[in-house]
């Protein structure tokens, strides 16, 4: 998939998208361009965007991280079934589009999110939120 069709799909999936942990943050969609990378690692992240080197990351499965997100519980009404149907989706289109998919939480309680994979040659994609983990 080009990464101007995947950003827009991105950018459906996500609109109005609220991921919840101890606060509710937006899921927003990105693309970085890492020029000749195959792989992104957690200082290539710190760098790209605009951390300090010392900054805390903690790299967390996919799987892991959308656990919640994506499982419908007994005691969900409409709109609960609505959202978890919402981030299976997006889960769907993350796995279909983008290799070597990682997550990559970065600080301390308020954490920054960045669920990241490799399109083509240089180019890296995914969406970023933040968690709240006290």
């Amino acid at each position: 998939m080009e990464k101007d069709v995947l950003i827009d799909s991105l950018k459906e999936a996500t609109e109005g998208l609220m991921f919840q942990s101890e606060s509710d943050y937006p899921v927003e969609p990105f693309i970085m361009e890492l020029e000749g990378k195959e792989s992104i690692n957690s200082e290539d992240i710190l760098q790209a965007m605009g951390y300090p080197d010392d900054t805390q990351v903690e790299l967390v499965k996919f799987e892991n991280f959308f656990k919640n997100a994506v499982k419908e519980q007994s005691w969900h009404g409409d709109e609960e079934k609505e959202i978890v149907k919402r981030f299976q989706e997006l889960v769907h289109i993350l796995k279909t589009n983008l290799e070597d998919i990682k997550v990559f939480k970065i600080g301390d309680i308020e954490l920054d999110v960045y669920v990241i994979g490799k399109l083509k040659l240089g180019y890296f994609s995914g969406i970023r939120t933040k968690v709240v983990e006290t």
